[in-house]
């Protein structure tokens, strides 16, 4: 059981560190051709089972997937020492859902690629011949066709699952939900309210221990980020891009900044929207950036506390511009480039 959830993290830490902003896209119209494709085996099955499922009505789930977005309200601020704050929506983690309906089972299936989470479908209905399995096939298989470890998306017996995988539980059937769409699991953890320091070398410490009551960490990236899971705040301290954009992409916290003082840290934005939560980010934005992102509407320009930011000298990533792009892809509606 522990190999399994081990594979479900590795598979969404994957996808949330891929640099192509249109591969959900590309992967839900694939899943499309392949459900027309595959029309008459679908049209089989919902015979055997009588189940009334029509194939249109699964590929109009997809189609409405697609084109869903989430409404963003949260601000941008733009430091004059190259920092920037921004609260913005990202996914969730590990995502349980409760559900036996065949149609919202797979728009949750769905659902896990656009918003680009990890999904567990919890059902009394699983069977390995039934719909929902087969169109689980064809997602899996869209997935290893963009390189993705299908580990993404699974489904599982009511009886087979451990809660404590999940990040958050959504209880996706009317007549479970007790009134409540979903419970965030990870504000029950030991860590939720803990604040964590990752330095990435000893030339940091000082720096590091500005920051009030924290654990301050020192070792292996993916180690530091299996440890931190689901906590309130964490910083890494690093020059290495490639490490800060692992960090931002795979923490789960509340705040999430990059070579800046903890006491930056603030309460996050309420999100009604079940595949998406508010983080807090500050990152270091190189300089000739800075005058672009003003120039959108939605960027307030001001200074982010003095006090509790770093050493310019020791704050500003050393970016190489492949890597930036990365970056850019994660914030692409905050910016006009």
């Amino acid at each position: 059981m522990m190999n399994e959830y081990e594979n479900i993290k590795k598979a969404y830490y994957s996808y949330n560190l891929s640099q192509d902003a249109d591969l959900p896209e590309k992967i839900l119209k694939y899943i499309q051709d392949r459900v027309n494709a595959n029309r008459q085996e679908i049209e089989k099955i919902v015979e055997i089972y009588k189940s009334g499922i029509k194939v249109d009505s699964i590929l109009n789930i997809i189609s409405d997937e697609m084109d869903r977005e989430p409404q963003s309200i949260g601000k941008t601020i733009i430091d004059k020492q190259g920092f920037m704050f921004s609260q913005v929506l990202m996914p969730v983690g590990i995502i349980g859902v409760k559900a036996d309906d065949t149609y919202e089972i797979i728009k949750y299936f769905v659902r896990a690629i656009k918003s680009k989470n990890a999904i567990i479908v919890v059902s009394k209905k699983y069977s390995e011949y039934s719909l929902e399995s087969l169109i689980l096939i064809i997602i899996k298989e869209a997935l290893n066709k963009y390189g993705l470890d299908d580990n993404l998306i699974s489904m599982v017996d009511e009886k087979d699952y451990k809660i404590d995988w999940f990040d958050r539980l959504i209880y996706a059937d009317e007549e479970n939900r007790d009134n409540h769409k979903f419970i965030d699991l990870s504000k029950t953890t030991e860590n939720a309210s803990k604040q964590y320091v990752y330095v990435e070398s000893d030339a940091f410490r000082l720096e590091a221990e500005k920051n009030k009551n924290v654990e301050i960490l020192i070792g292996n990236i993916n180690e530091i980020i299996d440890k931190i899971k689901s906590c309130k705040s964490a910083v890494i301290y690093t020059k290495d891009s490639q490490k800060a954009f692992t960090f931002i992409n795979t923490v789960s916290a509340d705040n999430i900044f990059v070579n800046a003082n903890l006491s930056n840290a603030i309460e996050t934005i309420d999100c009604e929207d079940e595949m998406f939560k508010y983080r807090n980010l500050i990152v270091p934005v190189p300089k000739d950036l800075i005058k672009k992102a003003e120039e959108n509407e939605n960027v307030v320009t001001e200074e982010i506390t003095s006090e509790s930011t770093p050493k310019e000298e020791q704050a500003m990533i050393e970016y190489k511009e492949s890597l930036w792009q990365k970056i850019k892809i994660r914030f692409k509606n905050l910016f006009k480039f």
